[in-house]
């Protein structure tokens, strides 16, 4: 079964709401069931349907491979009086437990975000008429809010050509390096005049990262959450400076107004897109790269919203979910016109949220494939396909490294995702496989990604590679 509402192909109308048994985070415990022969849990609501063509969902006990996702659709916008019930049958016992949504306090799974939004973490403890504890199961719900805009309809939904390699300009005409490392003078990046370069050079589409930290929708990759800990409230926290007057080398000297509140008054790690060494230019929002871009320059908008690792070692206090995507939502429909656009994103659910808020636009899955993740999904290669495609995504990203490493590993993603259905996502039906990562600087690894059929390379070395590839 698949992340697909009973709409069809229309985006969601209702609330959706998805629980999945046991965690998704490596470090808690999924379940604590006592041995047994037999076990069963059954999932019913009220107030919702289950999008499984049956009354109730039935799972076998323990969870050999956890987690297991199940899918509701309230019945109405207010999701206050779902209530989900959840009967633990054993061998010789019976036990209950009811959810009741609206009264729920879900412990946070990206630290402190919104807590109204229904979203979060929490333990269901199954006891026995004598109250001692039977088992424990560990359940993550995550509620998804409709999206409105008069726009928003299945009308001239994005059809991903799949007859050719795109290349893909990342952060525009490529990530800025320093004089030393680099030394050339450089387009800084993220602005303007390098998303026009990165086109001009070969790129189909520029890749940037967005975030709405700001009430503004700022196309900047690296510098999001991790520059803007340093710019913080300094004399009037009334005072707030519109993003496009900031300039790239003065952004420390500045402060801003947030939804974003934070523990941390300095970030300490690495800055990206603000050096000296480039030619500087100010930042552009999000409305403005749509409206002083070309209509022909294809967008990838990565949208950032920090995973559990992030919000942990950044003790970030974070906005809610659904309007931090509603937000850059609306600025893309606002905006869009006719653009060549797809969404890409390292969070699992903020996937979910833009697959199921719109249906116009392909959502991709970046992954790192770390094992120093602490969400399982994005943990390996194989963990990462197996999300992006239950989820139905209209494809994945994949960090070009390992593929290096294991070259044999590329044929087989190849194939497993052009025989998958991705919801007419692409022209011949299968998933878009994209890769990201400093190797796809070299001409070698490119050609042979284009050899193999891989539908985008993510890449900073544009002229060069484009060049390279015309004389073959």
């Amino acid at each position: 079964m698949t992340l697909n509402n009973d709409s069809g192909n229309n985006p969601l109308d209702l609330p959706f709401i998805i629980l999945t048994l046991g965690s998704t985070d490596n470090r808690i415990p999924s379940q604590s069931i006592p041995d047994s022969e037999f076990a069963t849990l059954s999932v019913t609501s009220r107030n919702a349907n289950p999008i499984n063509f049956n009354s109730k969902y039935e799972i076998n006990l323990p969870l050999i491979q956890p987690p297991e996702v199940l899918k509701f659709k309230s019945l109405e916008s207010n999701v206050t009086d779902v209530v989900f019930n959840f009967e633990l049958k054993l061998p010789t016992v019976t036990s209950q437990y009811n959810l009741f949504l609206g009264l729920t306090s879900f412990e946070p799974m990206w630290k402190e975000q919104n807590q109204h939004e229904y979203t979060g973490r929490i333990k269901i403890p199954f006891v026995d008429s004598s109250s001692k504890i039977l088992a424990i199961i560990t359940i993550e719900c995550v509620t998804i809010m409709p999206f409105q805009h008069k726009k928003n309809t299945v009308e001239d939904k994005i059809i991903w050509s799949s007859e050719k390699t795109k290349i893909v300009g990342h952060r525009g005409l490529g990530k800025n390096r320093t004089f030393s490392d680099f030394p050339q003078l450089t387009i800084g990046e993220n602005t303007l005049l390098a998303f026009k370069k990165g086109f001009d050079l070969g790129a189909s589409y520029v890749e940037f990262g967005t975030l709405d930290e700001t009430g503004y929708k700022i196309p900047l990759h690296k510098m999001s959450l991790a520059s803007f800990l340093s710019i913080h409230p300094q004399v009037s926290p009334n005072i707030s400076i519109p993003v496009n007057q900031l300039r790239r080398t003065k952004s420390l000297d500045l402060f801003i107004n947030s939804p974003i509140s934070y523990s941390r008054k300095k970030w300490n790690g690495p800055w990206k897109g603000n050096f000296t060494d480039t030619i500087q230019s100010k930042f552009l929002t999000l409305e403005n790269a749509f409206q002083q871009c070309p209509q022909e320059i294809g967008f990838n908008v990565e949208v950032k919203y920090p995973c559990t690792e992030e919000a942990e070692n950044d003790k970030l206090h974070i906005q809610g979910i659904n309007a931090f995507v509603d937000c850059i939502l609306k600025c893309v429909f606002d905006n869009h016109a006719e653009r060549k656009i797809f969404f890409s994103s390292f969070h699992p659910e903020l996937c979910w949220m833009l697959k199921l808020k719109q249906t116009r636009f392909p959502v991709l899955f970046l992954t790192s494939a770390s094992s120093s993740t602490f969400d399982r999904r994005n943990s390996t290669i194989d963990e990462s396909i197996k999300f992006a495609t239950w989820s139905s995504l209209a494809g994945i990203v994949i960090n070009i490294l390992p593929l290096l490493e294991n070259p044999s590993k590329l044929k087989e993603i190849r194939k497993t995702l052009s025989n998958t259905d991705s919801n007419e996502a692409t022209v011949d039906g299968g998933m878009i496989f994209a890769t990201w990562g400093s190797g796809n600087n070299i001409i070698e690894n490119v050609l042979w990604q284009i050899k193999e059929g891989v539908d985008a390379i993510i890449l900073d070395s544009i002229g060069y590679v484009v060049s390279e590839i015309s004389k073959k």
